[in-house]
């Protein structure tokens, strides 16, 4: 026979709790440390090198031109820059930023399964990298180990007070 704690442990286990809680952890604390790590800095368009994660914001004649690549009101394509050359970026495009139809200075945007792209530099209005930011690096890490220890200690404290001590719990078959 199994001891109370283990028998405890195996009935949390069976009744689907912990994937609850995993699952509702990683909703909470995916988004913050996923999100909240990056930032897009001004560069000069020189600057800009192959390989590098970049935001392209476009110029409105060069979004206007791009609408059978990038479609309607796409205001900047991010992703990683291919290939530069004299007069154009090679962009594998992650996602696309639009401006919506009811506010102007909103955006929406599009993932994009890494195609690459050929956006003119006549197109761009201004190049800013993406790089990790250490503050919010930090904040995001603090964040996600305070959510880490409030979700160990529901779990034992969920272990600690889910049995019976009359033994009349579901019972746990062993083979």
């Amino acid at each position: 026979m199994l001891p109370r704690s283990a028998r405890r442990l195996a009935n949390l286990e069976s009744s689907g709790i912990f994937p609850a809680m995993t699952r509702r952890f990683a909703a909470l604390a995916l988004p913050v440390i996923a999100g909240g790590c990056y930032r897009y800095s001004a560069i000069a368009p020189a600057a800009a090198e192959q390989a590098s994660e970049v935001r392209l914001n476009l110029s409105h004649a060069g979004s206007l031109a791009l609408v059978p690549t990038l479609g309607v009101s796409t205001a900047a394509a991010e992703g990683r820059i291919v290939r530069v050359t004299d007069s154009a970026y090679v962009l594998a495009v992650s996602s696309t930023l639009k401006r919506t139809d009811e506010n102007p200075e909103s955006m929406t945007r599009t993932v994009w399964a890494g195609d690459s792209v050929s956006i003119p530099k006549s197109a761009v209005a201004s190049v800013e990298q993406r790089s990790l930011d250490g503050r919010r690096t930090a904040v995001a890490a603090s964040v996600a180990t305070v959510l880490g220890v409030l979700a160990a200690r529901l779990i034992v404290h969920s272990v600690g007070s889910s049995g019976t001590e009359s033994g009349t719990g579901t019972p746990v078959v062993t083979p």
